[in-house]
């Protein structure tokens, strides 16, 4: 009997996509990967290096090695720039159609379809869309890769910045009542890089409570503490002096229980992490149903033996998490597939060092 070789889709070239692919390479296996935009990473191939003295393993090198590797990779065929148009269950897989025109069967399904980030202008105390200099953190991430920023501070020395936590999650109003898990980490490492480039910067964080998660947030956190100011509560709503064009935020002092003042060149809105826009198309073309908030990570989702969801498609997470989503996913296919498996030896390191990778 002829041995047939099994065909396998990666729905999203983000990092979970890219990082399956890669866990895929060495298989016997033919890899269809599948990117609506033109070029591979998703949203994490628009981060900037958040390096100072010394790297700070935000993971921003790793997604353009992994975009590099995945072009290079002989059992994978890159579809850019187009989308899964049309998909029919058959009893062994799926006949797929894409807006290419190109069609292929495939036996098993990987949903990595990322995630967009909150967009602000929904909350109109923040006056996202009225104030130039209140900005979000996909924004400010843009003006350090592209090293624009002062452009925000008039050209001063020692620019005072605020950081306002939890813009679009953790909001039981707008049925996002979920921690987006990352943006505490992002705007702690964008306070960082800011710190370091504008030494005499003087930057404030308002925050409901921070999650410093993992192992090398803690110690991170416990010096940057040092050079920023942490107050907890997050404001209400921002102001605009006309005299002096600086921002204004109200907020409640702890100790003394009175409201405090604050002026501000930039505010900086923390903002959460939503479901692709692509996701509810292609669940539904598959037969998923995501939670209420629009996520798998829960099990009020509906899922399928065939299609397994790896990195945010199944709840936020950073960089180096949507990695190893990604490798699960494709250790879940080669087990469903029973194929050989061809192990990579893993060292774990125990110590108090940081873990890279």
């Amino acid at each position: 009997m002829k041995k047939t070789t099994p065909n396998i889709l990666i729905i999203g070239g983000g990092v979970a996509g890219m990082a399956a692919a890669i866990a895929l390479a060495d298989q016997d296996v033919v890899v269809y990967l599948v990117e609506k935009e033109n070029t591979l990473g998703g949203q994490a191939i628009r981060w900037a290096c958040m390096a100072t003295d010394t790297c700070e393993n935000c993971g921003a090198c790793l997604t353009i090695e992994m975009a590099d590797q995945v072009q290079k990779q002989k059992n994978l065929i890159l579809h850019l720039d187009t989308m899964v148009e049309t998909l029919e269950k058959k009893d062994q897989g799926y006949d797929i159609l894409l807006k290419n025109k190109v069609s292929f069967f495939v036996e098993k399904i990987i949903l990595a379809t990322g995630f967009s980030p909150f967009n602000p202008v929904q909350t109109n105390s923040l006056h996202y869309d009225d104030y130039k200099n209140v900005i979000t953190t996909a924004e400010l991430n843009t003006l350090l890769k592209e090293e624009t920023l002062s452009g925000y501070f008039n050209q001063k020395p020692d620019p005072k910045i605020a950081f306002i936590q939890c813009v679009g999650s953790r909001n039981r109003e707008q049925g996002r009542d979920y921690c987006s898990q990352v943006c505490c980490k992002v705007s702690m490492r964008h306070a960082n890089k800011i710190n370091h480039l504008y030494p005499e910067s003087d930057i404030t964080l308002f925050y409901m409570d921070l999650q410093l998660i993992g192992k090398e947030v803690r110690p991170f956190f416990n010096k940057l503490s040092k050079n920023i100011e942490l107050i907890q509560g997050v404001p209400a709503e921002i102001l605009k002096d006309s005299k002096t064009n600086m921002l204004t935020i109200v907020a409640e002092d702890k100790e003394t229980l009175s409201r405090i003042s604050r002026a501000f060149d930039l505010i900086v809105l923390s903002v959460g992490m939503l479901p692709s826009q692509s996701l509810e198309t292609t669940a539904t073309m598959l037969n998923l149903k995501p939670n209420s908030w629009g996520f798998f990570n829960t099990d009020q989702a509906i899922l399928s033996k065939d299609v397994v969801i790896a990195g945010s498609a199944n709840g936020p997470k950073d960089i180096l998490s949507s990695k190893q989503d990604g490798r699960i996913a494709a250790a879940k296919i080669i087990e469903d597939l029973g194929l050989n498996v061809k192990i990579k030896k893993n060292i774990a390191v125990f110590g108090e060092g940081v873990q890279v990778d």
